[in-house]
């Protein structure tokens, strides 16, 4: 079975998500509020400090990556992120 992982650059953890809109969520939750180009298993933000980049992509229950995401994945979770941004707008936590 395929797990969804996300790490927010160098200095975080890798966490497991239930589905793009609640990893979406988390990103808007600390104040992401620009995806600007996808890499092979994740993406860069201009958010991002001293960061590195946003690792993003399906693993196994340990997080050892299994695969990179499709295009039509990546589509996905960028209208997740889209819509996480709209519905909070400028409140971040």
């Amino acid at each position: 079975m395929e797990h969804l992982w996300m790490r927010r650059g160098l200095n975080d953890e890798y966490t497991e998500y239930d589905d793009f809109a609640v990893a979406a969520e988390a990103l808007r939750a600390v104040g992401l509020v620009t995806l600007d180009r996808w890499r092979v298993h994740g993406f860069e933000s201009g958010n991002l400090k001293d960061e590195n980049y946003v690792s993003l992509f399906w693993g196994d229950e340990d997080a050892a990556l299994e695969r990179a995401m499709t295009e039509y994945e990546k589509h996905r979770f960028v209208a997740a992120f889209v819509a996480e941004v709209d519905r909070v707008g400028d409140q971040i936590s």
